[in-house]
Formats: C-alpha cells, sequence, structure tokens
C-alpha cells in the first residue's frame, strides 16, 4: 500500500510538494518523540522515589559489586605473566636486563619480568594501585609523572607500557621523556 502511494504521489504531485511532505514525514517522529519527553518530564515527582531498605538489600545480594579493580589477584597476576612473555617476545626484549613500566598500576608485568632475572622498575603517577607481590619480587616502585621521570639518560635497556597512554595528559611529553 505504501509503494503503491508513493508511485501515484510521484505521478500527480510536483516535485516541490513530494520534498514538503518527505520534510515533514522524517522530522516528525523526532517531534512526537519531543513532546513525550517533555510529557514525561513534567509528569515527574518533584523530589525522586527512594527505594526501602529491604529492596536495596535484595538488590545489592543480586547484583554484587566486582572486585574494585574489576580483577581477582589471580587473573592479575595471570595478565602479567602473559604480558611479561609477550614483552620477551619482542625485539631487544630477551638481551634486555633492565626493564621500565610506564604507567604500571599494580605492577605485576614487572613483576614477572622480575621472577625471569630481569630488573625492573614501574612508575605510576598514583601509588594505590601498586601490589605487594610485585614489591615482594623486587620490583622497585615508584610515584612519579612520566612526562617528567627522574632517572638519568640510559638508566634502562627496555622502557614499555601497556594500556597507560589513554590515561595520559600529553603523550607527546612522555615519549619524549622515555
Amino acid at each position: 500500500m505504501k509503494a503503491r502511494f508513493k508511485s501515484i504521489a510521484r505521478r500527480v504531485l510536483p516535485q516541490r510538494t513530494i520534498e514538503d511532505i518527505r520534510h515533514v514525514t522524517l522530522s516528525l517522529p523526532r517531534s512526537l518523540e519531543r513532546r513525550r519527553t517533555e510529557r514525561i518530564f513534567a509528569s515527574a515527582p518533584a523530589s525522586p522515589a527512594y527505594l526501602g531498605a529491604e529492596m536495596l538489600q535484595s538488590l545489592q545480594e543480586a547484583y554484587r559489586a566486582p572486585p574494585d579493580y574489576g580483577y581477582d589477584a589471580d587473573a592479575v597476576e595471570r595478565r602479567g605473566i602473559e604480558r611479561a612473555s609477550q614483552l620477551l617476545r619482542l625485539s631487544g626484549a630477551s638481551s634486555a636486563q633492565s626493564f621500565l613500566e610506564i604507567g604500571c598500576w599494580d605492577g605485576m608485568v614487572s613483576a614477572a619480568l622480575q621472577r625471569r632475572g630481569k630488573t625492573a622498575t614501574a612508575i605510576d603517577n598514583r601509588s594505590d594501585g601498586f601490589d605487594d607481590r610485585a614489591r615482594a619480587a623486587g620490583v622497585h616502585l615508584a610515584q612519579m609523572d612520566a612526562a617528567r621521570l627522574s632517572f638519568g639518560d640510559a638508566s634502562f635497556d627496555f622502557v614499555f607500557s601497556y594500556d597507560a597512554f589513554e590515561h595520559v595528559a600529553s603523550p607527546e611529553d612522555v615519549l619524549r621523556e622515555v
């Protein structure tokens, strides 16, 4: 039926009228949606409705909060081991002795390197993510701005970073410093 109407309209109506109809038809859903949204907001209560203590308790039981970091301790360690293995397959990494990790958060990649006989230093702009297991493995963990490293030039054989540059205010400055 719709196709038949379009066919007839093309034959009997001027092109300008067809364009006007198309414009009205396309804008109609948006204006209807806007009016519907305005009605919903107008009918909303002035103050929010609060859930009772029993309902909140049942929701908390049904939807447990994930661990703070989103990974359990074993997953963090496995991820560190996997990433260290990936790093050591890169050109120059297997022969490198000293490593600097930029934006380490927990430091577990450096911990895995340290356990493989490498010397690892890991920095992050926050220290609250440092994992005690990394420190126990011998990693030197430091809170530091990656754009202003406090190490001398050529202090490390290999510098790396995993998933940190999206958190850096000025990636260019960090890369220049590295």
